[in-house]
């Protein structure tokens, strides 16, 4: 085992143990050991050797059932194996059911404490709040150690793309009703992905085939069962494979996998795709009869939404009691809640979902207090105008409500606008800190990335941003995308990848950041011609005005083969006529760098005016206020202009506006008189190490080197404490040596809030 693991094992500073001491510990004292934090850090980690040591199980005909030979000759290994896995269910199960006597009660114990440290609120009745286990055996042997009999398993498509959700639909031995439960398995190749992004472009359609090709299936073979279900609705819905192709794929694991039929018809009724056929209503009255919940859930909400067959309230109806019959009834009422929330079903208006609606609620209401998901989903109704939720509350109170009853998810519907409110940012933060504690998403990790660079705290919001885009966030995927290029082709490569990727999830701004990096780092010319082509097409689609405005860049720059600066300047004022504020600033742009004709400094205020009357925004406001500010045709009335739109940029959530302001004009503008005034008012309004570094530049470019060293030492003093911001340390003090030796010399210019 590496250090590195070791480390993590084990607490700072102290020796590193051997592995066999460490479970001795644990086993003399199993109700006391923090099983949590072992898991924790093994989670976290990953191990790049796991797979070799999974990869035993095939040796077994049944691992958790393994016959006396195969102890003798494997069991060996399997115990070896403990000390590269060591928080391993599965192979703690095949090491006690081997018979080894004198390890045989600690590994039960240590199971039963990894067990335990891992079921959270309401565990297997919400996906969300599922278990969490390291590898597909693991889940396995979690489901076998709760004694549940297996009826069909299923890997759920969902959006986090660095887990893979296992739902088991299953028994017990004293209830004969069927339920889900849900196994979220840390996917090694996932892992390694996440800690090294920079080795790949973190794509779901890899993912997955590393899934399958995990140590556990013979590379030869076709994928599992589960993993091609999964895989096909996934590229169903993006719309990147045959449909007829995926329905084959489908229809061919069915009797393994009773929901897949209606993970298919999902997509159908959403209306995103076509490819469904009145027939496969047939098909999912037979999983139906299996007892599946998906299937069940799926029919009642088709008979409620007359998609496929004739709107029928007393079928939907009917259906969902027979889910309740045969299901736990809380995972009854929340799952149908959710489907019936995702396909926008809740208001009177469809008189057929009536009697289901009512019903739905009635019980969601008696389930709320002794089951806090049932808030959010009531909130949800309520959101939808579901009949007899107008006095309930809102989804924001009611998803509180949830909140407070400790279902942690129920916090994003709050920390969401929170988080457009730079007064309540950190309200934000700290809530989002919390959930991605317990329930880390796509979207919670990305969010609070999200909110720490709306903050300035860049170093701090890397590493979620990277982890949102590598579990399936488009947005973040954007911004993580420009991780990757000015540096190598290979790494161009990749960036281009996630944008491909974003804007197949449907995230529209993905093309035209696309075009943007052709436009900055060019490639082959048949490269840049397809991605041409394809803002081409998406505009004469959509007749969108972010696409009218990088079409426009696109000619003027010469994507398409021959730079056209008129036909470009033609898209780009079609994107102004659209409201894009942007499309004014680039216009404008266009001007001061030369490639159209100069224009009177007045036209050009009409430009910057244009994007302020589409785009009140932040951003813009302090794009404009910095160009009134600092540009040297400015009249004294349109710089106090441009002071204000600056100071309102920040008020709205924009950081450093200022500082960045001032740090442009002490040190690359010459204007170092308004630029040192400009930067002493960012420090009223914001005194940290960024700001102070600032402020003493301005002081140097000025000829106080008395003050700017007073500031730079300030600005050292300021920094944290954090191995992260090494660099940003050394940069510091090269300054503050160059001050005491009467030098000005600035080297990199800061990345703005790198201090943080």
């Amino acid at each position: 085992m590496t250090g590195a693991w070791l480390a993590l094992l084990f607490a700072a500073g102290e020796p590193a143990a051997p592995l066999a001491a460490q479970l001795d510990a644990a086993i003399a004292a199993p109700d006391t050991y923090d099983y949590a934090k072992l898991w924790t850090g093994f989670a976290e980690r990953g191990d790049f050797e796991s797979n070799t040591h999974y990869a035993l199980f095939g040796q077994f005909a049944n691992p958790f059932a393994p016959s006396d030979d195969e102890c003798t000759a494997h069991a060996p290994a399997a115990r070896s194996a403990l000390d590269h896995v060591p928080v391993s269910l599965a192979l703690h199960y095949v090491v006690a059911a081997c018979g080894d006597e004198s390890t045989a009660k600690a590994h039960a114990a240590i199971l039963k404490g990894l067990v335990a440290s891992q079921e959270r609120p309401y565990t297997g009745r919400f996906p969300i709040t599922a278990y969490r286990v390291f590898h597909r055996w693991d889940a396995e042997a979690l489901i076998r150690s709760k004694g549940y009999e297996v009826h069909s398993v299923a890997l759920q498509p969902m959006d986090d793309y660095s887990v893979a959700p296992l739902s088991f639909v299953v028994t017990t031995s004293d209830d004969p009703r069927q339920f889900e439960v849900y196994v979220d398995i840390l996917d090694l190749p996932a892992r390694i992905l996440e800690r090294d992004p920079n080795a790949h472009p973190l794509l779901r359609p890899a993912l997955l085939i590393e899934l399958a090709d995990s140590g556990l299936i013979d590379p030869n073979r076709p994928l599992d069962t589960a993993t091609r279900v999964v895989d096909a609705v996934i590229h169903l819905g993006a719309g990147d494979i045959d449909a007829e192709r995926a329905r084959r794929s489908i229809l061919e694991v069915r009797n393994a996998d009773r929901g897949a039929v209606a993970k298919m018809l999902e997509l159908c009724a959403l209306g995103e795709l076509q490819y469904c056929q009145a027939n496969d209503i047939d098909l999912l009255l037979d999983d139906a009869e299996t007892g599946n919940p998906q299937a069940l859930i799926m029919l009642s909400v088709l008979h409620a939404k007359g998609y496929l067959v004739a709107a029928n309230g007393e079928r939907a109806l009917g259906f969902y009691k027979q889910l309740r019959e045969r299901s736990d009834a809380d995972y009854a009422a929340i799952h149908m809640a959710a489907k019936l929330s995702r396909l926008r079903i809740g208001n009177a208006a469809n008189a057929a979902a009536g009697p289901l609606l009512a019903a739905l609620v009635e019980d969601l209401v008696k389930a709320a207090p002794n089951f806090p998901p049932a808030h959010l989903a009531l909130g949800w109704l309520s959101f939808l105008g579901a009949p007899g939720t107008d006095k309930m509350g809102t989804l924001v109170e009611l998803a509180e409500r949830a909140w407070r009853g400790g279902f942690l998810p129920a916090g994003l519907t709050q920390a969401a606008p929170w988080s457009g409110d730079p007064a309540q940012r950190e309200r934000a933060i700290e809530r989002l800190t919390e959930i991605n504690s317990s329930v880390a998403t796509a979207t919670s990790r990305f969010l609070l990335g999200n909110n720490l660079r709306a903050e300035g705290r860049y170093d701090e919001a890397g590493p979620w941003i990277a982890s949102a885009a590598g579990t399936g966030s488009p947005a973040a995927m954007l911004i993580y995308a420009d991780e990757f290029f000015g540096d190598s082709d290979e790494r161009a490569a990749m960036g281009r990848a996630l944008l491909h990727t974003a804007f197949a999830l449907k995230h529209l701004p993905a093309l035209p950041a696309l075009v943007d990096s052709y436009i900055h780092q060019p490639a082959s010319s048949e490269e840049m011609l397809e991605v041409y082509n394809m803002l081409v097409a998406a505009t004469e689609t959509t007749d969108l005005a972010i696409f009218h405005l990088a079409l426009g860049r696109a000619e003027i720059a010469g994507l398409g083969g021959k730079k056209q600066l008129r036909r470009g300047l033609k898209s780009v004022r079609h994107a102004q006529k659209r409201g894009s504020p942007t499309a004014f600033l680039y216009e404008y742009e266009l001007i001061e760098s030369g490639q159209l004709r100069a224009s009177s400094w007045r036209k050009r205020v009409k430009l910057l005016d244009g994007a302020l009357d589409f785009g009140a925004a932040p951003a813009i406001k302090a794009t404009v206020g910095r160009i009134l500010y600092s540009h040297r045709e400015s009249t004294s009335t349109e710089q106090d202009r441009g002071l204000r739109l600056m100071v309102e940029a920040e008020e709205g959530g924009q950081t450093y506006v200022l500082n960045d302001a001032a740090w442009s004009m002490c040190t690359e503008r010459g204007d170092t008189q308004r630029g040192w005034l400009l930067a002493r008012r960012a420090l009223e309004r914001r005194r940290d190490g960024t700001t102070l570094d600032t402020t003493a530049a301005c002081a140097a470019v000025n000829g106080d080197f008395a003050a700017a060293i007073e500031l730079q030492t300030a600005a050292l003093q300021a920094q944290p404490d954090d191995p992260r911001l090494t660099d940003v340390r050394e940069r510091f003090e090269k300054r503050l040596a160059n001050y005491r030796a009467g030098n000005v010399e600035f080297g990199q210019t800061p990345t703005p809030g790198d201090s943080e």
